[in-house]
Formats: C-alpha cells, sequence, structure tokens
C-alpha cells in the first residue's frame, strides 16, 4: 500500500514538474502561467470551491416585493440545468448554485 502510494505521488510530481518545463525553444504564455497559478492559489485556499459563487451573490439584486425566489443547490448535474432554467422555468427569477 505504501508503494502504491508513494508511485501515485511521484507520478503526479513528475508530470507537474513535466508540465511546467517547456520543450525547447518554445515561449512560455504569461497568461497561461498566471491561470495555472491563480488555480493553483485557489486551490491551496479553498480546495473544496466554496467561493465559486461569491461574485455573483454579490451582484444578485434583492427579491423584488412579493417576490418568492427559489435556490436549486446540488452536484454537478444541478448545475448543468441552469442552461435550460429559460426554457423549464420561462419567467422565474430561479437561481442555480450547484457545484
Amino acid at each position: 500500500m505504501r508503494f502504491a502510494l508513494f508511485a501515485l505521488a511521484s507520478s503526479a510530481v513528475f508530470t507537474t514538474l513535466h508540465a511546467q518545463n517547456p520543450a525547447p525553444g518554445q515561449q512560455i504564455d504569461s497568461t497561461q502561467v498566471k491561470a495555472r497559478l491563480a488555480e493553483e492559489d485557489r486551490l491551496r485556499n479553498d480546495w473544496p470551491n466554496l467561493q465559486k459563487y461569491s461574485k455573483m451573490n454579490a451582484e444578485l439584486p434583492a427579491p423584488a416585493p412579493g417576490e418568492d425566489r427559489v435556490v436549486f443547490m446540488g452536484n454537478s448535474i444541478t448545475e448543468i440545468w441552469a442552461r435550460y432554467f429559460p426554457t423549464m422555468f420561462p419567467g422565474k427569477p430561479y437561481i442555480n448554485r450547484g457545484i
């Protein structure tokens, strides 16, 4: 069991190091590097991605007077449903927070 974990960890480290080193003569895209560093930072500080909807939540206006608002919470299947909300629930202020 310990050998399998060591082999898996070693493989992950090798893959990460190999992916970070460009081939000779290959240009490094700073946009990709910045995106990868941002994602690594997010994984270190918020690995379950709890802040995924924080910006959208902050931009969400308060419900209108008398408005009943529904928030769908669930897994990735629930998250995918959001694209169908306009046809499934026309005119409804439903919010999707699937993860």
